[in-house]
């Protein structure tokens, strides 16, 4: 692939100093930060420990793709792509964080599972004497794992939860009787208000407190010398700190304000990540839509009142393609069954294309997974959390809109939109389908 000069400036940026990336929707700025990466590696071969941290974790995943398709491997390059989330349990794991009202560490996931458990068991023994393996320290921790899992995909009833597809989720496949108290499990720990919270800023919180109370307690091999940062304006000031503490040498981040899906401020700002302390490099173009697909999501951006109006730069893409398609549907079954049968139609005659299925829910987006493999006895993946898939490998991938940011598809079904919220949707929305739409390179339907 042919860079930029504005690409090329930012990927060979001396590391001297921290960087600041911005750019538009597909003005490739992950594919920037990769290749960043990879100079890094090839340039500095005493480079040390290397982290490259996201929000999403299927960006993290084909970040891992793209460094291996690359000739730079992970584990021998002492790299490691993760989400800032999952270093963070990385980290309550190893040195765990003081609880309220405990004096001791601990575990807090697995001490609130076990809290909840016990609550149950009380109230419900008959559950659990239907399966003896809830007694063993391996059976709980693949049901922490499953109880993660359902609450990723929004599962709200067993029955949901029973027709979800297991492929790539280990070998363990529960009965239904414990299928039945799995979900009793998840609906009793998430009621917790302490386990709402600290799916958002609890953990963090509370580490950061023993963190910076207690920084010595954090070994050294369990930071970097270099930290990359994808999709940095959805980090709140408390991840972008933890960012910053294991950061030794250098930063580099890349954010767009415009595909800022989470009230989180600037907070690169209050971290002194300003003019004066890193370089700032940005990036103008779009390289990825045709000028038809840009045009549309140009157009839904300029209603977002939250963006200024002179943000979107007049970059129009030089590549024409078709003019992206309307569907409309009379009711949901309908138009599950039409956007099955138009991503079939899409892969049949073009066999190494990736398509994209965009959903405003990770509910909806298995709901047409379920219809392709019942009704029509095609596979699909699925981008989430704890699911098998490669966004190098063609094919039909269903996703929610909020799980796939960062991620581009050879074509893009922008799934279950609303008449009345075209384009009058509400600002949150805005950000979310007009990344959506520029995640198109060749057309949208």
């Amino acid at each position: 692939m042919e860079f930029s000069t504005q690409q090329l400036a930012a990927i060979n940026e001396t590391f001297d100093k921290n960087l600041i990336i911005t750019g538009i929707a597909g003005s490739g700025k992950s594919m920037v930060l990769a290749e960043r990466i990879i100079h890094l590696v090839k340039s500095d071969p005493d480079h040390g420990p290397i982290a490259f941290f996201t929000f999403i974790n299927t960006l993290a995943d084909q970040t891992k793709d793209y460094l291996r398709n690359h000739g730079v491997g992970l584990e021998e390059n002492e790299i490691t792509v993760t989400t800032i989330d999952r270093e963070l349990e990385k980290l309550i794991n190893a040195y765990g964080t003081p609880f309220p009202g405990k004096e001791r560490h601990f575990n807090i996931n697995y001490a609130l599972y076990r809290a909840t458990r016990k609550a149950l068991k009380e109230e419900h023994p008959e559950y659990f004497k239907k399966s003896l393996r809830f007694r063993t320290d391996a059976w709980n921790r693949f049901c922490m794992d499953e109880l993660k899992w359902m609450r990723v995909h929004d599962i709200e009833t067993l029955q949901e939860y029973r027709k979800y597809l297991r492929w790539g989720r280990g070998k363990i496949v529960p009965t239904a009787d414990e299928q039945e108290l799995l979900f009793r499990l998840y609906k009793a720990y998430f009621s917790l208000p302490i386990v709402e919270d600290a799916f958002v800023d609890t953990y963090c919180n509370l580490l950061l407190k023993a963190l910076f109370k207690n920084a010595h307690l954090i070994d050294e091999e369990n930071r970097y010398n270099y930290v990359f940062v994808d999709e940095a304006q959805d980090f709140s000031l408390n991840r972008m700190l933890l960012v910053k503490f294991l950061t030794k040498k250098h930063l580099t981040l890349a954010y767009d304000e415009a595909q800022q899906i989470f009230d989180t401020g600037d907070v690169w700002h209050e971290m002194n990540l300003d003019a004066h302390e890193a370089a700032h490099h940005s990036i103008s173009g779009n390289y990825r839509n045709t000028a038809e697909i840009y045009d549309l999501a140009k157009d839904l951006l300029l209603h977002n009142t939250a963006i200024a109006e002179d943000y979107y730069p007049d970059v129009r893409p030089a590549i024409h393609g078709d003019k992206p398609l309307l569907y409309a549907f009379s009711d949901e079954e309908t138009e599950v069954d039409g956007i099955a049968k138009l991503a079939m139609d899409i892969a049949q005659k073009h066999k190494d294309a990736t398509i994209g299925i965009l959903c405003s829910r990770q509910a909806l987006a298995q709901k047409v997974r379920l219809h392709l493999f019942y009704t029509y006895h095609i596979r699909s993946e699925h981008l989430a959390s704890g699911e098998m898939y490669s966004m190098e490998r063609p094919g039909i991938k269903a996703a929610a809109i909020s799980g796939s940011k960062g991620l581009e598809f050879d074509y893009v079904i922008c799934a279950f939109l609303e008449e009345e919220k075209i384009p009058g949707i509400r600002e949150i929305d805005e950000e979310l389908y007009e990344d959506a739409l520029n995640k198109a390179r060749n057309m949208l339907y």
